[in-house]
């Protein structure tokens, strides 16, 4: 296997630099572990004995992310035993591509995208096959795109709605025409759900993939919850061989999560009403605030307004090339922008975070280097 650096990675290590601050951070606020414990009302379990967990997640953990998706365009809630627990969504990506694709299968995936999207395939023997969004679309997901692209070598969709870095949506009609295309043709679709509950314009963001015997549906707590130091995600599938080959891949990797993560993790999804209101609404008031510093800083920055997610892109008209600013900006303002084609989109694009409540005051910042230029 040939693991190249993930790009963005490879950027924010290459800036030899502090940045405190982000314009790109694609997790909500995160809270502390007082704070997270104080919604429960329970202390620290000093008596949890730090065994070896489930390889498929403890059995609590596992019904609490199977209510998560209770009313979610499915028949009924999904029973615990469909649900396996991962090290993080990453974890669960691997498994996943692992468990289904073999040298020469294809796979279809909306660009820009998390780097290792495309990678993972490759190192199976797989081919991505890019799906280019496009700014003057306002990045839409066209059901036409995908029939476009699919081969007799097509195994899998790949779907990430909110979509990471646009913030494009799959919505309801869309979803719809998917999961009959998938299903007519008999593709295995993975839906990369991990900033789903960053529903912040009430839209119901939920499809019925899981009611589809080749869907994976996989999730985490570091987007939509802010919680990436707890490193817990999660693997849904109607289909239980799938599920016993990604723990399979699984033992070859994390073999279990920490068992004191899926405590945290169990407390978290429980709360997730409290949680995601809260990040919801700092995402709401970081629009407002960006469309505020879009009219200050006149025709330099342009925005398609994301409907739902953490994250979008921001096409930039600057004199300097993006690169050159963005590792400016880290060095004398300590302030990390990461430029599109890090995620694989051409032109002069970068990513944009909205779930940081101190947002307004790096856009403040920003807005006093951009005024130097």
């Amino acid at each position: 296997m040939n693991y190249k650096p993930i790009k963005h990675h490879s950027f924010i290590a290459s800036l030899q630099c502090r940045t405190p601050y982000s314009v790109s951070d694609s997790c909500c606020e995160p809270l502390s572990l007082e704070e997270l414990l104080t919604l429960s009302g329970e202390g620290l379990p000093i008596r949890l004995p730090l065994n070896y967990a489930s390889i498929s997640g403890h059995p609590a953990l596992r019904a609490a992310v199977a209510n998560l998706y209770s009313g979610w365009g499915v028949n009924k809630t999904p029973d615990a035993d469909k649900v396996a627990v991962f090290s993080g969504a990453q974890e669960a990506l691997f498994a996943a591509f692992n468990a289904v694709l073999k040298p020469g299968d294809e796979v279809i995936i909306p660009t820009p995208c998390y780097p290792s999207l495309l990678e993972m395939p490759s190192l199976i023997g797989a081919k991505a096959v890019a799906l280019p969004l496009s700014f003057q679309r306002g990045w839409c997901f066209a059901i036409e795109d995908f029939k476009l692209r699919i081969s007799v070598k097509t195994k899998m969709i790949v779907i990430n709605s909110p979509h990471n870095p646009t913030g494009s949506l799959a919505e309801s009609k869309f979803s719809k025409e998917l999961l009959e295309l998938v299903r007519e043709k008999g593709i295995y679709l993975l839906s990369d759900d991990v900033s789903v509950f960053s529903d912040f314009n009430d839209i119901n963001l939920g499809h019925g993939y899981l009611d589809y015997d080749r869907a994976i549906i996989v999730g985490v707590l570091s987007k939509s919850f802010g919680l990436g130091g707890v490193r817990i995600g999660w693997a849904i599938s109607d289909n239980e061989m799938i599920l016993r080959d990604m723990l399979t891949v699984k033992c070859y990797g994390s073999i279990c999560t920490s068992a004191l993560d899926e405590y945290l993790a169990r407390i978290a999804i429980e709360n997730i009403a409290v949680i995601c209101h809260r990040n919801n609404a700092i995402i709401s008031r970081n629009i407002d605030v960006f469309e505020s510093f879009l009219s200050d800083i006149g025709s330099l920055f342009a925005w398609r307004k994301p409907k739902g997610g953490i994250m979008t892109l921001v096409k930039t008209e600057l004199k300097m090339p993006l690169h050159q600013f963005a590792r400016s900006l880290a060095q004398s303002d300590g302030i990390l922008m990461l430029p599109g084609d890090l995620f694989g989109i051409d032109g002069d694009y970068f990513r944009l975070g909205l779930g940081r409540k101190n947002l307004p005051d790096v856009l403040e910042k920003l807005k006093l280097r951009l005024f130097e230029h």
